[in-house]
Formats: structure tokens, C-alpha cells, sequence
């Protein structure tokens, strides 16, 4: 498990770029797609919500339904594999 200050960035690239030996469960692109979102949550708890934008955060409601389904379905493979 990552330490520090970025452990959540590092076990994200972790995910799909993970050690020796290892299984990715998420692939690059779906990672990609997360970085939004792992860049709203940074400005949300950091106390810098005077940046966010309403149409940034329209965006991100309107692309969870299918992110999400990706992530259950990249889960289901990764299941699959082990």
C-alpha cells in the first residue's frame, strides 16, 4: 500500500500498472477517465471550492453512469482473472 501524501495517485497508477507478479484491474483509459473526479475531490476537501465550475461539475454527473458501469465491469474481470 502507498505512503505519503499521493498514496491515493500512486495506488491509482498502481491499478493499472501494477507490480511483478500482479494484476491490473483498471486499464489506462480508465483511469484517465477518473482523474476528474480524483481532481474534484482535491479541490472539494482542500477548501478550494471557490474554483470549481457548475458546468466541470455537470460534466462529471453526466459521465458517472457510464464510468461507473466500466469500473463494475472492469471489477468483474478482474474477479474473473484471480
Amino acid at each position: 500500500m502507498p505512503k505519503g501524501a499521493g498514496w491515493h495517485k500512486e495506488l491509482l497508477v498502481l491499478s493499472f500498472n501494477p507490480p511483478t507478479g500482479k494484476i491490473a484491474i483498471f486499464n489506462q483509459g480508465l483511469v484517465a477517465r477518473l482523474h476528474p473526479y480524483r481532481n474534484f475531490r482535491h479541490r472539494f476537501v482542500s477548501g478550494y471550492g471557490f474554483q470549481l465550475k457548475g458546468e466541470k461539475m455537470l460534466e462529471l454527473i453526466d459521465n458517472i453512469e457510464p464510468l461507473w458501469a466500466d469500473i463494475k465491469q472492469a471489477v468483474e474481470e478482474f474477479w474473473d482473472k484471480l
